[in-house]
């Protein structure tokens, strides 16, 4: 993901996925799913959207609510790993944090949902597009583990007339109708 990209999506909504608030600190949610980076991040005090985390545990039917570990972060609970959850205080988590926030996004009633950031697969010496995380490289095995879930995203999506546009070049994820993010935006 670069800034050129960013300049484009100017009047959208946008859900940031970890560092990506970075590259767009006018985004309205903040969304990473591991404690571990708010911890490497404090929170991310300067951000001014909502922030939202997941909790990794699976709630029993009487726990709604999980503490961040950080104020004005607020959590959503797991409801498993692969599929969709109607229930706005439950996420499928499909491994990963872009699936998390395309799922949020489908929640949230998104009519329209453009990708970027997708590559879904290691660049060089690289396992994310903005470099690695503190605590080092992640396995690049896991990349096709997470392409398997996105499908049924993808059903959901046509189920309910929602457009996604995949508009991350070189992406590995190729459930979702790729373009050009220019043409996409106006």
């Amino acid at each position: 993901m670069t800034k050129g990209q960013i300049q484009f999506t100017k009047g959208c909504k946008i859900i940031a996925i970890n560092d990506a608030y970075k590259l767009a600190p006018q985004a309205n949610i903040l969304y990473a799913c591991d404690n571990q980076w708010w911890e490497w991040h404090k929170g991310v005090p300067d951000f001014k959207g909502y922030k939202l985390q997941h909790d990794h545990e699976v709630p029993d039917e009487n726990r709604s609510r999980f503490t961040a570990t950080y104020p004005g972060i607020d959590c959503i609970l797991s409801d498993g790993a692969s599929g969709f959850s109607d229930r706005m205080d439950r996420i499928r988590t499909g491994g990963n944090s872009g699936y998390q926030a395309l799922h949020i996004a489908l929640q949230l009633g998104a009519k329209r949902i453009i990708l970027l950031g997708y590559d879904m697969h290691a660049s060089g010496e690289q396992s994310h597009w903005f470099g690695e995380h503190p605590n080092g490289r992640q396995s690049d095995d896991r990349y096709g583990k997470w392409i398997k879930e996105f499908p049924a995203l993808q059903k959901i999506a046509n189920d309910r007339g929602v457009k996604i546009y995949n508009c991350s070049p070189d992406s590995a994820l190729e459930c979702f109708e790729k373009r050009g993010i220019g043409g996409l935006l106006f």
